[in-house]
């Protein structure tokens, strides 16, 4: 966090189950810090959070641009980050 508020970020890249803090945590605190970043959130880890619910799914209700899961192909990442980069909007944040 500390690296993203002195250089800021258009997008981000974030794997909901490698962070040291919940991953659904994460994205809902991207969001309230930066509103406009774009968050690609990414999950090859079965898909179930709490109550079974799909935790991509609810990383996408919470604040996540858009999602992928793995397995996925390179050119995958890139088609995702290219669409979301040029999404209206997108721009690069700083925390002030």
């Amino acid at each position: 966090m500390a690296m993203l508020s002195q250089c800021g970020a258009d997008l981000i890249i974030y794997d909901v189950f490698i962070a040291e803090m919940d991953g659904i945590e994460m994205i809902q605190l991207l969001k309230s810090i930066y509103p406009a970043v774009k968050i690609l959130a990414i999950s090859g880890g079965g898909g179930a959070w709490r109550n079974g619910l799909d935790i991509l799914e609810v990383g996408k209700m919470l604040g996540a641009t858009e999602t992928l899961a793995k397995p996925f192909e390179m050119s995958q990442v890139l088609t995702a980050a290219r669409r979301l980069l040029a999404l209206k909007g997108a721009g690069v944040e700083y925390l002030n």
